[in-house]
This record gives C-alpha cells, structure tokens and sequence, in this order.
C-alpha cells in the first residue's frame, strides 16, 4: 500500500512543469532544470537508503522517506515571484527526489526478502504493479484537479492544490508505513528462518 501511494506522488512532477509552463511561461527547457535536483538526488539517495536498511531496519528510511517527499511537494506549492519561486521550487523537487530515493531500496527489500523464497517472484510482480498502478492513479488524480481548478482561471490555486493532492498521497504512505511495519524491523518468514 505504501509503495502504491508513494509512486502516486508522480504526478506533482506533471503538476509542477504543467504550471511553470502555463502560467509562468518558463520553457520547457527551464521547467526541466527546475526538476534536474530531484534526478540527482533519487540517483544519489537509493545508496543511502540501503545503507539505512542495513543499519536500522526498512522502517527508519521509510518513515524518513515519506515525510521528506511531503517537506518536498510542501515547497513546490509556494508561488511567490518568480526568481524566489524558482529556488524554492529547485529546492523542492531535490527534497522530494531525496525522499524517493530513500524509499526505494527499503521498500523493495520489504516487499521481496520477506516472502518464502518461492514467492519472491510473485511478490515481485505484485510490487511492481503497486509501483506502476500508483504512478499512473497519481498522475490522472493529479492532472484532474490541476485541470478542473485551472479552466476556472486561478493556476496558483490549481498547482498548489494538484501539489497537495499529492502530498496527501505521501501522507499516507506515511501512515501506511507506521501501520504496517514493526519498529524492530521485519523478519523473515517462518519457514525461512528454520531453513537458516
């Protein structure tokens, strides 16, 4: 459920270009620079995030992951005049892909280290949709309210509630995550750990 809602925050990405385009007429070229901080740092963070896993458990780099890609789309709902707004918004995208990259190790080995070994496969394939499955629901929620609130002629209020709409999916992929996984961290099943 986590993985599924955390890659629903895709669409602050959409939601983001969308409206530095439209309604700052920034070209395509400047809104991509406006998201390269978020490229290097989901590149960067995934390294780390394993080496959390490895220190303290998938819950730590989750919780922390989640919490910083909401501080993240936080940042890209403020609109004030544009130099500000394109620092904040640089800063924005980097915490988000911070966030990112911390959830990915830590949810995949969750996802997959914590089945019967002949399940692995299956649940791979489960993970994998969840990841795909919430892109795309994000991305169609997201464009839906940026679209609906912009043909009323306010793009600030479009972007900033697109954007939270996507904040309230890292939110609870948040609560999922404090839901779900124990503090001590998960363990291996059952029949793996005899076998060990």
């Amino acid at each position: 459920m986590s993985n599924f809602l955390l890659n629903a925050v895709a669409g602050a990405l959409i939601v983001a270009n969308t409206y530095v385009q439209e309604a700052r007429h920034y070209s395509s070229f400047q809104s991509g620079l406006l998201s390269l901080g978020y490229l290097v740092a989901v590149l960067a963070m995934i390294r780390v995030g394993e080496k959390i896993l490895q220190r303290s458990g998938p819950r730590k780099p989750m919780v922390l992951a989640c919490l910083l890609v909401i501080t993240g789309i936080i940042l890209m709902t403020f609109t004030p005049s544009n130099s500000i707004y394109s620092i904040v918004v640089f800063i924005g995208f980097t915490v988000y892909g911070i966030g990112l990259g911390l959830y990915a190790t830590p949810s995949t080995d969750t996802a997959v280290d914590n089945v019967p070994e002949a399940k692995a496969g299956k649940a791979a394939g489960i993970y994998k949709m969840s990841s795909t499955l919430g892109g795309s629901f994000g991305l169609a929620l997201s464009v839906a309210v940026y679209s609906a609130i912009a043909k009323a002629g306010n793009m600030e209020a479009a972007a900033s509630i697109g954007l939270l709409a996507n904040a309230i999916f890292a939110g609870l992929a948040l609560l999922a995550v404090v839901t779900v996984i124990p503090k001590a961290g998960v363990k291996k099943p059952i029949k793996e750990r005899k076998a060990l």
